[in-house]
């Protein structure tokens, strides 16, 4: 009886350390992940803004 109560605290303490180490993980993923959105979304903006500043620079350059 006495391991029986052991087990089910061992797996009530495995079960709140798993939610606890899946909401680290996600923590630290969006963490980590900001950086690279700011970069991906910086480099759409300048990729727009070059890709606009050719397309005016061809119009001109053409007529």
């Amino acid at each position: 009886m006495g391991e029986k109560e052991t087990t089910q605290k061992g797996r009530r303490t495995f079960a709140k350390d798993y939610i606890g180490w899946r909401v680290y993980a996600l923590i630290k993923f969006v963490i980590c992940a900001l950086p690279l959105w700011a970069t991906y979304c910086l480099a759409v903006i300048v990729g727009e803004c070059l890709y606009w500043l050719a397309k005016t620079n061809r119009k001109t350059v053409g007529n």
